[in-house]
């Protein structure tokens, strides 16, 4: 059963292609160099390479400066202070070509630079991994920052719409004071406007009593003076007839003179002169008015 290989593999595989071509080629150069010059020359050539500064691909590679991806990543304090110790130790280049010279069997040495390519394929698979750990911590950092920024956004957008709603709010509580004011104020000119026309209601009815109960005076004051008259009137009626009757009873019995009888119209009394009979009085129609109620 085959296995696809993973990425992983793919570029441990192409690392160490490129590793072993590297070495290869400095191996082939120094070989080159070490017979075309003289002992002391390859001794001193070997001691420079050994003293060399530890900025080649292979020293970076090892300490893990260099990001497989191809981007700048940064690190945390922890991490660079392990990378300045990492960087304090010897470098890979200069273990590969730390190649003892006086050794009669090469078998021994190739042992030791594959042994050594080993650690380097191993250390150089690790950084990869670390280097995608690191880019999918990155990825999800930024993810979560989006996340969080959205999140942001939303909430000012909520933000700002809870204040318009608020705003929104407070006008319309303004609106509903006012018009609870207006409203208000309309009662009260509408309850002043009552009492005055209670108050003019009231008066009219007293106008209206006072007028009505002086009608009803004047009016039984003009039936008690036509009753009066007309009882005088009925009186003097009786009167006549008692006094025409009492002549003609005198005009059967003897003839004799009529008496003379004055009466005051001022005063309503009969004056009666000597040798004349006493004669009824006539009644005063103004006595005999009734007393309006």
């Amino acid at each position: 059963m085959s296995s696809t290989p993973s990425p992983a593999t793919d570029d441990s595989s192409s690392e160490g292609d490129l590793l072993r071509e590297f070495v290869d080629e400095a191996l082939a150069k120094e070989r080159q160099a070490q017979t075309s010059m003289s002992p002391r020359s390859a001794v001193l050539s070997h001691s420079s390479l050994r003293s060399a500064p530890q900025s080649d691909p292979l020293s970076n590679l090892s300490n893990g400066s260099i990001d497989p991806g191809g981007q700048l990543r940064k690190r945390s304090k922890g991490k660079r202070r392990q990378r300045d110790s990492e960087v304090a130790r010897p470098s890979v280049l200069s273990q590969l070509l730390d190649v003892d010279i006086s050794r009669k069997d090469p078998t021994e040495e190739v042992f030791r630079l594959r042994q050594i390519l080993k650690t380097v394929e191993k250390h150089a698979v690790s950084e990869a991994r670390r280097a995608r750990d690191l880019q999918r911590a990155n990825h999800e950092a930024q993810q979560r920052l989006l996340e969080l920024r959205e999140n942001k956004l939303i909430s000012d957008r909520e933000a700002e719409k809870a204040k318009q709603e608020i705003r929104l709010f407070q006008y319309q509580l303004q609106n509903a004071e006012q018009e609870i004011a207006r409203s208000q104020a309309a009662v009260k000119s509408v309850e002043r406007q009552r009492d005055d026309a209670e108050d003019a209601a009231r008066r009219a009815r007293e106008k209206a009593r006072k007028l009505r109960e002086e009608h009803l005076v004047l009016a039984a004051r003009e039936e008690g003076r036509r009753l009066g008259y007309e009882a005088g009137f009925e009186q003097a009626r009786i009167e006549r007839e008692i006094i025409a009757a009492r002549r003609k009873a005198r005009s059967r019995v003897a003839p004799a003179p009529a008496p003379s009888v004055r009466v005051d119209k001022g005063k309503r009394r009969q004056m009666d002169y000597p040798g004349d009979e006493e004669q009824p009085s006539r009644p005063n129609p103004e006595t005999n008015q009734q007393s309006p109620r």
